[in-house]
């Protein structure tokens, strides 16, 4: 599962990955997952592939992800009225 998250990870161009598992990841795992490669994201440096338990998750653990900032808000959708109104 590993393998192929970092696969996809570098078929799709993405910066990072995170793998959750119910239980503690197998030694096999860690170690695929630390061959992954490094990202550079702005001055910062992350692992590339990260391995997340359910466990962490509900302890309040978060992956090493780097801030998300300098997104513009969405404008709201109103919806326009195509009913005909019968009285």
């Amino acid at each position: 599962m590993v393998r192929d998250l970092g696969g996809t990870i570098k078929a799709e161009g993405a910066d990072l990955g995170v793998l959750m598992t119910f239980a503690e990841p197998a030694r096999k795992m860690v170690e695929a997952a630390a061959a992954q490669w490094i990202a550079d994201v702005g001055i910062e440096s992350y692992p590339k592939l990260q391995l997340w338990t359910i466990g962490q998750y509900f302890a309040g653990v978060k992956p090493d992800l780097p801030q998300m900032v300098g997104f513009a808000k969405a404008p709201r959708h109103k919806p326009v009225e195509r009913q005909v109104r019968l009285w």
